[in-house]
């Protein structure tokens, strides 16, 4: 009988080995899974956080579009600075001082024709503010 119990010894050995190793398995399934679990509850309540603070940012967004429309500053203005509303009599027109051209000596032609075309576009501008200006 030493031949069947030294066969029937190797096959308990394999079967040990095997079974330890399916159990190895298991206990790192289940590690895994209480690590999954674990993170998924991170993310539930990241994501409930991140639902909060939305609400807050679109409350806040609420309150700086009320605390900047012009209603709100003008009834501050008047009711608690003691500030008044304008009117077409408190504006004054201030005419500004003429510009005094310098003739410049002109020496190189290209210089002349460069500074020539600038002074045609400053008279240009000018013109334009004028006319804006007279239009008011």
């Amino acid at each position: 009988m030493p031949l069947t119990e030294g066969v029937f010894k190797k096959v308990l050995a394999q079967l040990i080995k095997i079974f330890s190793v399916l159990l190895l398995l298991v206990v790192f399934n289940s590690f895994l899974q209480v690590l999954i679990i674990s993170q998924s509850q991170d993310i539930k309540h990241f994501q409930s956080e991140i639902q909060i603070l939305k609400k807050d940012i679109s409350r806040v967004k609420v309150e700086m579009a009320s605390l900047e429309s012009f209603d709100r500053i003008q009834s501050i203005a008047l009711n608690e600075l003691g500030m008044k509303a304008a009117d077409i009599y408190d504006y004054q027109w201030i005419e500004a001082f003429p510009v005094v051209k310098t003739p410049t000596p002109k020496t190189n032609l290209q210089v002349a024709v460069r500074d020539n075309l600038w002074e045609r576009v400053y008279q240009w501008v000018e013109e334009i503010g004028k006319t804006m200006a007279q239009s008011l």
